[in-house]
């Protein structure tokens, strides 16, 4: 349909607006608009709804016209604010068409994404080609992330052989039992020619919509998918998963290959360590590891970044409030890109437990933050700090009466992960505090004041009040021994 053909659609529908709204009154046809900048536009219809909204009207007949109408809805939105002072809740964005295939589906992200109010309407035309009536389009479902379940499936296998192909097996299973979006990775321990008693392994992670939103039922349904499709298959043993645990495994364990499927097909969207990274859940939704980069360069994924780092540190309010208040002044700089490496296990029996056990204060909450930006480069470490005096007689007496049950509740806790629920407490009956320090050639040289979100220098009679884990491990030997023996058959090795 030509312009001109346009035009008259817009002169009718202008002379009745009761035809796509009750209420509208006309403001304008070919509403002029401009801005100091140079960009300018003709609006087709101005009006005003019942409300009193300004509600921008752009009609479109052809599937190529159509195309642009998102672009300058943005744009008509943007130059009115911008000229006349309105307000976004003082707006309204209608698009009318009477082609819909290649306009629906960026439309429906366009309305999804923006602030304004956006509605979109398909016209019908009558024989002679007038318009007879608009009927509100139904937006195409949002689509949803590629997300992994945090309950993974590890097949063991004495041969890999047998390995191989029960992992093209699986895989077809998966498809056919309703998870097509899943990936395989297929194993090799790295003591393959010596001791190893199961050398090989398909460690498996899935994504799958679930028709129960309850986190048991959902379980329950993927238990019984994967149940389903894991019968035809043979493996030596079979142990359960989940990305801290394959974070364990990957330190003697090598990835010979990934098997992909359905959107995690493409291995060029889907590199490897991509992929790995899921399903390590390195976002930290289903782990106690956080390791994420962003720039407020590119906002939505910086407003992403920073709901999930917010949403990881959730019950450790300390590091939550400080870490929101560096985003928010690392935001002010466009050139700035932040690195966030963070371990928040939230549990500060089991960091005690495991760091006697392995003689490694690793196993305690850390954090790292690294802000490059055009001015230089900062760096921010966060650390479980002992106050140096605080000495726990024993674990039943210290840590039992906090727990529903007593110490013989840490159990249950532990495996429902429940425990994060009592970690401030736990943390304040051991002496320990999160604290977060600027670091200046490679010491601490401010600490953050909590309270005030203000930082102080960090000194010599600092460095007493605040000491590290190993003096606190050191000083009170006897009862981390005494607490290692006693919770430690809550987890693994």
């Amino acid at each position: 349909m030509s312009q001109q053909r346009e035009s008259v659609l817009r002169d009718q529908l202008a002379g009745n607006l009761a035809l796509i709204e009750p209420g509208l009154s006309l403001i304008d046809t070919e509403f002029h608009l401009r801005n100091p900048q140079g960009a300018r536009g003709y609006v087709d219809i101005l009006a005003r709804d019942s409300l009193g909204k300004v509600v921008i009207i752009e009609l479109k007949r052809s599937e190529s016209t159509a195309r642009q109408a998102i672009h300058e809805l943005f744009k008509y939105a943007t130059l009115i604010r911008s000229e006349h002072g309105l307000g976004i809740e003082q707006i309204r964005c209608l698009l009318l068409s009477t082609a819909w295939v290649e306009l629906l589906v960026p439309f429906s992200d366009f309305v999804r994404n923006v602030e304004y109010s956006v509605e979109g309407k398909r016209l019908t035309l009558d024989s002679k080609g007038n318009i007879s009536g608009a009927e509100p389009v139904s937006l195409v479902k949002d689509p949803t992330d590629a997300r992994l379940l945090p309950w993974h499936h590890a097949y063991l296998y004495e041969n890999r052989n047998d390995r191989d192909s029960d992992a093209l097996r699986l895989t077809n299973n998966l498809r056919s039992e309703g998870a097509p979006d899943h990936a395989l990775a297929l194993l090799n321990h790295d003591k393959i020619n010596s001791v190893a008693i199961h050398p090989s392994a398909i460690y498996v992670a899935i994504s799958m919509p679930f028709s129960k939103s309850h986190p048991l039922a959902a379980y329950e349904e993927y238990d019984s998918l994967t149940y389903r499709a894991g019968k035809q298959i043979r493996p030596s043993s079979i142990e359960i998963g989940y990305p801290d645990k394959l974070r364990q495994i990957l330190r003697s364990w090598g990835v010979e290959q990934l098997i992909r499927s359905g959107r995690f097909t493409s291995d060029t969207l889907w590199p490897d360590d991509g992929l790995l990274s899921l399903m390590l859940s390195e976002d930290g939704q289903f782990s106690a590891w956080l390791n994420a980069t962003a720039s407020p360069r590119h906002m939505p994924s910086w407003k992403k970044f920073r709901a999930n780092t917010l949403e990881f540190l959730e019950g450790n309010h300390r590091w939550r409030c400080a870490l929101d208040w560096i985003l928010e002044k690392a935001q002010e700089d466009e050139t700035a890109t932040v690195s966030l490496e963070i371990f928040n296990p939230r549990d500060i029996i089991a960091a005690v437990s495991r760091a006697v056990r392995h003689q490694d204060t690793r196993a305690f909450p850390d954090m790292e933050i690294i802000i490059d930006a055009e001015i230089g480069v900062s760096k921010f470490i966060g650390r479980a700090c002992w106050d140096g005096v605080t000495s726990p007689a024993d674990p039943n007496s210290t840590i039992g009466d906090l727990l529903p049950g007593g110490l013989e509740a840490y159990f249950g806790l532990y495996h429902f992960d429940e425990i994060k629920t009592y970690d401030p407490k736990l943390m304040e009956r051991h002496g320990f505090s999160y604290e977060l320090f600027e670091v200046s050639d490679g010491v601490p040289s401010r600490r953050l004041d909590p309270s005030t979100l203000t930082w102080m220098q960090f000194d010599e009679p600092d460095r007493k009040r605040f000491r590290s884990t190993a003096h606190f491990l050191l000083s009170n030997k006897t009862y981390a021994q005494e607490l290692e023996v006693l919770t430690h058959p809550a987890y693994e090795s």
